[in-house]
């Protein structure tokens, strides 16, 4: 076009200008905006997880019949976790938009900040509010860290981490997890695999001692989690001691064995497969036991495995281990559930 209106079409500052009147004319604009209307990442994902069509044109060659289907979801169903970082990816690709009635003003009000005395106490006043560092991140989703500190590092799937690393524009992190325990689906199997994008940066320290559950606890939750398909640990107790104890025993019993079982001033938990909670809230209904947020405040708290994690007690009956080995790859949960123990573990096979 430069060379039609005799122009040079080397002339960077002519070109930019005859970009510019061709994006500003409103004819341009509306097919540009037929091409591509203005949307928004919630709206990109959701057709692609909705729409068959949509999902069918976009995994063309990377996924198969049968994982599309897999992935298809109902439109009213709800967020999930691992939704965010399909969120985070396509607001990354989308970029802000700005409705083209404001850009001009926008980049006026831009350049005058700039050329202002104001423009250079802005970030002071900016720290001056009320609102949290974690609040003001939330509302800009361009906010990015000097350093990057992770914990229950194993729950990431590869998606999340990109979303993490556009936030750690030095890629300079804290991470911290066990694999043994990760119960997430796409969850690595070494922290190699995990960190592939920062091998030639890591540095790997593995923590190998325990000084909290001991040698026979170590030892049965190891089993237990190489029976479930899970990877060995690298664990080194320093105490002996604790009782180990594997029983059969009908749940119409339970109660009263969890309360007889147990140190008397110390804490204890019966730690359930998911599918038992609701069978157990009508089965131990005892003051004793605490469920949800009342179980912490309970002399025998009652958690899933996922809820239990974090957490220690003297004395914890794991219920069903079979149960708990199947709920997600690997055997996380029941490894969870066993290393919960300090003192002593019961398996509990019910019958």
């Amino acid at each position: 076009m430069a060379l039609e209106t005799g122009h040079d079409p080397d002339d960077d500052d002519y070109c930019q200008d005859l970009i510019a009147s061709i994006v500003e004319d409103p004819a341009v604009r509306r097919e540009f905006n037929l091409m591509w209307l203005p949307t928004t990442p919630e709206k990109v994902v959701h057709q692609l997880l909705t729409d068959e069509l949509t999902l069918a044109q976009a995994a063309q060659g990377i996924l198969s019949s049968h994982d599309q289907r897999l992935l298809l979801r109902e439109p009213s169903d709800p967020w999930t976790t691992d939704d965010l970082p399909l969120l985070d990816e396509a607001a990354d690709a989308l970029g802000t938009w700005i409705p083209p009635e404001h850009r001009a003003e926008e980049a006026a009000d831009y350049r005058e900040l700039q050329a202002s005395d104001a423009y250079q106490i802005k970030p002071q006043r900016s720290m001056d509010r009320s609102t949290s560092l974690a609040e003001r991140a939330i509302d800009d989703r361009e906010w990015v860290y000097g350093h990057v500190i992770v914990d229950e590092a194993q729950e990431l799937s590869a998606m999340a981490w990109r979303a993490i690393r556009r936030r750690a524009s030095r890629k300079s992190m804290t991470v911290v997890g066990d694999l043994q325990q990760s119960s997430h689906p796409a969850g690595p199997r070494s922290w190699e695999q995990a960190l592939s994008w920062a091998s030639t940066r890591m540095h790997l320290h593995t923590l190998t001692v325990t000084y909290r559950i001991t040698r026979e606890i170590a030892a049965a939750a190891t089993r237990l989690l190489l029976d479930a398909g899970g990877d060995p640990p690298v664990l080194t107790p320093i105490r002996d001691g604790a009782d180990v104890v594997e029983r059969s025993l009908p749940l119409t019993g339970l109660a009263d064995y969890a309360l007889s079982v147990g140190p008397a001033d110390g804490r204890s938990a019966v730690i359930a497969p998911d599918s038992r909670v609701d069978q157990l809230r009508s089965l131990l209904t005892q003051p004793n036991f605490g469920f949800d947020d009342d179980a912490l405040d309970a002399s025998v708290s009652v958690l899933t495995a996922q809820q239990s994690k974090g957490l220690e007690f003297d004395s914890v009956l794991v219920l069903d281990p079979v149960g708990l080995s199947l709920q997600h790859e690997r055997g996380a949960d029941v490894y969870v559930a066993a290393t919960r123990a300090t003192k002593e573990l019961q398996l509990i096979i019910p019958e």
